[in-house]
């Protein structure tokens, strides 16, 4: 049978074969919709499904806020129910006492829990107690999994009718397969927080202790209005065992504000629990100094909130790499891992930043943009900008190079394919104005000849289409390097002037 929803009826279609012709079409109306047979029923996600479950039992479709869907419940008596829940929460080769002791638990789990305001008692997942019917089964009948147990089932039928008490009603026998060590205060007074010394002695426990890699982009996504992510503070700790305890309360702090999180969930960020502590994990640099494939330079550094920037920061001739956290600038002055050797701190943390040798010393220094204004700093330190100059829009996307060639970087805005270079750091209007790419495009600024001049270079994927003048038409270059999802920097790497590509891969 398929069977499908109106907003007040069920249509049900009848074939005698599987996704055979339909024999018979049966119209019932109203909200809810029950089948049975004598041996439970086989629910498939779709009449083409090569398999479905089997559960004991009916199975009742009853309507759900949105018009035309409608829930799948299961309606099965107590005890069957068990059957398709115990050897999915604990091996069915335990103990039969741990088997007993669970199915005591998971009776009075469901009976306690008792959901208001939806068509079922439980849900059949992690957040509920996990539920797999009775086996699953293929199109022509066979079964090609089952899921209860002879072991669980007896140890159901020993213990029938069990259930655990407190104060003159079913307990909330909350359970999980482990608990780090020391359980969590729970929502009843007899849901305590106590130490746990059996925890972590089991051989194979991969819960316990474990590590996970948490992508920035997770954390960003809880920034508020979209925000990109500065720091992640954890703020409190529950104190129940080691690392201080859970996180109760941890803060995004954004370019868009902070938020504070608060929810397990929340905190979890994906991970297996929110009992964690962060540990150092820098991220994988791939610079090649030449127009190839692969790189010639790789080294760890940094860490994955960290912002990145590619300057010669000590006039040597030689590109590097600068970390930014908050406002604060960490240089190092070659492409190798270890500490900063110069830190400081300039502009403000949701500043956007450029990186140029904006007087022609040779070395490179920072502006940092704020709308339409650039406030330009001319050494490698903290205090007020040396110049403040307009150019272009608050909306405009922005490169920095070198474009006449004369020493100096200066200023180009880019509005869809269109490039307005700046030969000064001024006002006003545009020296040139260059077409090159689409719109779509990533751009990319360097000196790829080595003839002294900064040119365009558009980023398509992971392949690069390279124009050695300031001008439209084709490429001069085209190269595939790294990996799509790679962050791409622009630098000499070996002091040769000529510019070439680098990837970043955070940890």
């Amino acid at each position: 049978m398929t069977v499908k929803r109106s907003d007040s009826e069920y249509v049900v279609e009848r074939r005698r074969t599987f996704d055979g012709p339909v024999v018979e079409t049966v119209t019932r109306a109203g909200n809810q919709l029950t089948i049975t047979s004598g041996d439970g029923v086989v629910v498939a996600k779709g009449r083409r499904a090569a398999e479905g479950t089997w559960y004991r039992g009916a199975i009742r479709l009853a309507a759900s806020t949105t018009a035309g869907t409608f829930d799948v419940v299961n309606d099965v008596r107590l005890e069957d129910y068990l059957r398709g829940v115990v050897p999915r929460e604990s091996p069915a080769s335990w103990p039969i006492e741990a088997l007993k002791a669970q199915a005591v638990a998971a009776r009075s789990y469901v009976l306690a829990e008792g959901r208001r305001g939806h068509n079922f008692d439980t849900c059949d997942t992690t957040a509920c107690q996990v539920y797999g019917g009775r086996a699953t089964v293929a199109w022509d009948g066979r079964v090609t999994w089952a899921k209860e147990s002879s072991r669980t089932s007896r140890a159901i039928g020993e213990t029938a009718g069990e259930v655990r008490m407190y104060g003159g009603a079913v307990a909330f026998t909350q359970f999980s397969s482990t608990n780090g060590g020391y359980s969590r205060q729970g929502s009843k007074p007899y849901l305590v927080a106590r130490p746990d010394p059996y925890t972590g002695t089991a051989t194979g426990d991969t819960r316990t202790r474990w590590t996970d890699t948490l992508a920035v982009s997770t954390v960003q996504a809880k920034c508020p209005s979209g925000g990109r992510l500065l720091n992640l503070v954890i703020v409190r700790r529950d104190g129940n065992g080691e690392l201080g305890g859970r996180i109760t309360e941890a803060r995004v702090e954004c370019t868009t504000g902070s938020r504070t999180l608060t929810s397990t969930g929340d905190l979890a960020f994906g991970m297996f629990s929110h009992w964690w502590r962060p540990v150092d994990q820098p991220g994988t640099f791939y610079l090649n100094d030449t127009w190839s494939g692969t790189a010639n330079i790789e080294f760890r550094h940094g860490m994955p909130a960290d912002e990145v920037y590619v300057g010669d920061w000590d006039g040597d001739g030689i590109d590097t790499v600068a970390l930014r956290r908050g406002h604060i600038f960490s240089v190092r002055n070659s492409n190798t891992p270890g500490p900063a050797d110069t830190t400081f701190g300039y502009g403000r943390p949701g500043d956007t930043v450029l990186v140029g040798d904006w007087d022609g010393d040779g070395t490179d220094t920072l502006a940092v943009r704020r709308g339409s204004f650039y406030h330009i700093k001319n050494s490698v330190s903290a205090g007020e900008a040396d110049l403040i100059v307009p150019y272009g829009r608050a909306g405009d996307e922005v490169l920095v190079g070198d474009w006449d060639g004369d020493g100096d970087d200066t200023l180009t805005v880019r509005r869809g394919n269109a490039y307005y270079v700046k030969n000064t750091i001024a006002g006003g209007e545009a020296d040139q104005v260059v077409h090159y790419g689409r719109s779509g495009d990533v751009t990319l600024a360097g000196d790829w000849d080595g003839d002294g001049n900064d040119t365009f270079a558009v980023r398509r994927g992971h392949i690069y289409h390279v124009k050695n003048t300031m001008s439209g038409g084709e490429a001069d270059i085209v190269q595939p390097y790294g990996r799509p999802s790679d962050e791409v920097y622009v630098g000499d790497w070996n002091g040769d002037r000529r510019d070439t590509l680098g990837v970043y891969r955070r940890a």
